[in-house]
C-alpha cells in the first residue's frame, strides 16, 4: 500500500518527474529492472505495528522507507548534483505530509536522514534517504 502512495505522489510531481523522467517513470519498487536508464529512483520498505492497543488491533502501520537514487559513477559530479536535485525534490513532496493518494491514507512522514554510497563493483553511486511514514490501515 505504501508503495502505491509513494509511486502516485513521486510519478504526479512535475519537479521529480522533470528530473527522473515521465515516459516512462523511472522511479521503481525494491529492484531497478535491468538496462533501466539513469538517473532512476528506488525504494523498499520495512513495516511494524505504529500504535498497539492491549486486545485491540494496530489502527496505524510504520513503514520505514529507504530511497535511493542511482546513478553511473563515470558521470562524476554532474550526475552527483542530480542525485542532489532529486533527492530535494523527493523530500519536498513526501517530508512531513498527511492525506490520501491512491487511496492510500498517510497520517504523517518525518525525514529520518540518508547517506551516499555505492555498489559493489564502484559502477554506480546513490543518494540514500530514509523516512518514518504513518499510514492509516
Amino acid at each position: 500500500m505504501i508503495g502505491t502512495y509513494l509511486f502516485d505522489k513521486l510519478s504526479n510531481d512535475a519537479a521529480v518527474t522533470a528530473l527522473v523522467g515521465s515516459d516512462p517513470v523511472r522511479i521503481f519498487p525494491i529492484v531497478m529492472p535491468q538496462r533501466a536508464e539513469y538517473p532512476a529512483v528506488v525504494y523498499s520498505c520495512a513495516i511494524q505495528p505504529a500504535t498497539t492497543v492491549k486486545g485491540e488491533p494496530a489502527d496505524r502501520d510504520m513503514y520505514q522507507v529507504q530511497i535511493r537514487i542511482w546513478a553511473p559513477a563515470e558521470q562524476s559530479a554532474e550526475a552527483y548534483s542530480k542525485c542532489e536535485q532529486i533527492d530535494a525534490a523527493i523530500r519536498s513532496v513526501i517530508d512531513s505530509i498527511t492525506g490520501t493518494a491512491a487511496g492510500v491514507t498517510v497520517d504523517g512522514c518525518e525525514y529520518a536522514g540518508g547517506r551516499d554510497g555505492t555498489d559493489d563493483n564502484l559502477e554506480y553511486f546513490y543518494r540514500e534517504a530514509n523516512y518514518n511514514i504513518r499510514l492509516v490501515r
